[in-house]
């Protein structure tokens, strides 16, 4: 067989192997994948070892020196107060302060005996007097001998001013008992007559307010006409 050289290589190897050509046009069946065996592989993790324990620190040796001063006592807290606190009413002054009845505390009685004839002075006469104020009496007495003369006659006669004060203090007043003889020395009119004795008796219960001057009682000798008045004044010693 004779090969011309126009068909080239190509067709020349066909010519020659044909059964290769035919090999290579058909082919062979694959067989299937076999499926590959699954390998599971078992990971163990190795314990840890344990961290060694750090040491512990060390501190320098304090320096021996004064000891801390305590601490401060802590301020107690103010209990809360539901509301805004009404403040307390101001506490009255010892002097305004009313007192019970019978309050046993001192009393000062003055009184003032004024001695009249008709509307003219003729003697006035102080007294002063401390008792208490829970009615307990307290007494005054004073005297003294005299000599009158007149009509050719000397005589001796005893005057003298005797006074019972009882006080019962009731809050801001008084009640004053007051029992009062006294007596009165009269001028003799002429030179044939001697003086004349006038007694004064009296026995009053009067409220008083502290501190105030009063009136307490007004008397006239019918014979004489001499009057005697009495002003009484009680103030509470606190």
């Amino acid at each position: 067989m004779k090969i011309s050289k126009t068909m080239g290589l190509p067709w020349a190897a066909v010519c020659l192997m044909p059964h290769l050509a035919l090999a290579q046009s058909t082919p062979a069946p694959v067989p299937p994948d076999a499926p590959e065996p699954v390998v599971a592989w078992a990971v163990t993790q190795a314990p840890a070892e344990p961290e060694a324990p750090a040491p512990p620190a060390r501190t320098a040796p304090r320096a021996p020196g004064k000891p801390a001063p305590p601490a401060a006592p802590k301020a107690p807290a103010a209990p809360a107060t539901p509301g805004t606190p009404v403040a307390p009413p101001a506490p009255e002054a010892p002097s305004q302060r009313p007192l019970p009845m019978g309050e046993r505390v001192n009393v000062l009685v003055e009184l003032r005996l004024k001695v009249l004839s008709g509307r003219e002075p003729v003697s006035e006469k102080p007294i002063t007097v401390m008792t208490l104020g829970d009615g307990s009496k307290t007494g005054l007495r004073s005297s003294a001998d005299v000599q009158l003369r007149g009509g050719g006659q000397t005589m001796t006669r005893n005057i003298g001013l005797n006074a019972d004060v009882r006080a019962t203090v009731d809050a801001k007043r008084i009640f004053l008992g007051l029992t009062l003889s006294y007596t009165i020395l009269a001028p003799a009119t002429s030179a044939e007559q001697m003086p004349q004795i006038v007694n004064m008796n009296s026995d009053s219960r009067t409220l008083l307010e502290d501190g105030k001057q009063l009136v307490v009682s007004q008397q006239v000798d019918a014979a004489t006409d001499y009057r005697l008045i009495v002003e009484a004044k009680a103030t509470i010693q606190r």
